[in-house]
């Protein structure tokens, strides 16, 4: 399993959440609609209903992309951003689209820095997204709206960040703080929001207390002043609270039998429903209060996509 440490480059897949409200699948009072697998295996992404259970068929995908491993959902635009890992690039897709459709915008070239890039961060309340650059142990800040061969805003990166490699990014608006962590650290790093350059976290969350074990995605539930992390290799959802710092225990551990690599999460602030992407393709979702071993509330396997890397949730 841990020869996933670059295996988005052996053509991995991911999963995460849009939504672009239209569309069946047993949607329900959360307000949200889809779940949106991506395949790095397939190319493709793949659009499922939030509610869907079992093996369900995809509602629509967008195919023809080059090793996929990270998307994000802008609500506001209705656009769909993915980061794809062989070519450097992020494309950025209109919601209705499917099939073999092409981008409505690229950041893609020498000047955007790109390097591995995996998940994507949007930010609407300051029209920005965050880029986790693997191979330079990075983390890139864009515009919204950027388009072609630009430089970043912000480049976050350098030996005081304490960086090997960034995998994911937590985006808390109310206090402008960033949470970053990377699958070969067993630590979360806390910048402030606007940080840039080779400068050292505020704060980090780090030690034998923690149980952090490749820690791979990360959420902020700014409404619950929680962190919720996706812990890979110790196969459970920790739940720290959002100024824990230093040698700290989770306040919550979920952990559920078939759970075996989680490896993406996200929260529905409505419902008060965590969501788990494990690798082998499979979506379980647990009450945010959850705690300890904990059968799901539901599950499904997707059959478009073989394996699972990321998910995220848009209204």
């Amino acid at each position: 399993m841990r020869q996933r440490i670059r295996r988005w480059l052996a053509c991995l897949a991911l999963v995460p959440f849009l939504s672009c409200g239209g569309g069946g699948g047993g949607g329900d009072a959360t307000g949200l609609s889809f779940i949106v697998l991506v395949d790095a295996v397939g190319d493709l992404i793949a659009i499922f209903g939030i509610g869907d259970t079992g093996a369900p068929t995809a509602l629509s995908t967008i195919f023809g992309l080059d090793n996929p491993v990270g998307v994000a959902f802008d609500t506001d635009r209705n656009e769909v951003h993915v980061a794809e890992v062989t070519l450097d690039s992020i494309r950025v897709f209109e919601s209705s689209a499917t099939g073999a459709a092409a981008p409505i915008r690229e950041i893609v070239g020498a000047n955007t820095l790109l390097d591995g890039p995996s998940r994507i961060t949007l930010d609407l309340t300051n029209s920005e997204m965050y880029v986790g650059n693997v191979d330079t142990g990075a983390i890139l800040v864009f515009g919204l709206l950027d388009d072609g061969n630009v430089a970043p805003t912000r480049n976050l990166s350098g030996v005081n960040t304490g960086f090997t490699d960034i995998d994911a990014i937590g985006v808390d608006t109310m206090a402008n703080e960033i949470f970053a962590v990377g699958m070969g650290q067993d630590e979360i790093f806390v910048f402030n929001r606007t940080d840039t350059g080779n400068i050292a976290p505020k704060r980090s969350i780090t030690g034998g207390n923690t149980t952090l074990d490749e820690p791979m995605d990360i959420e902020v539930d700014m409404d619950n002043g929680e962190l919720i992390v996706a812990n890979s290799m110790g196969a459970n959802i920790l739940i720290f609270p959002i100024a824990a710092m230093g040698n700290a225990a989770p306040s919550r551990s979920i952990s559920s039998a078939n759970l075996g690599d989680p490896v993406g999460v996200d929260f529905d602030p409505v419902s008060g429903e965590i969501f788990v992407a494990d690798s082998d393709g499979e979506v379980f979702v647990f009450d945010r209060t959850d705690d300890g071993v904990t059968a799901p509330k539901r599950t499904f396997d997707s059959p478009t996509t073989g394996t699972i890397d990321d998910i995220a949730l848009g209204n």
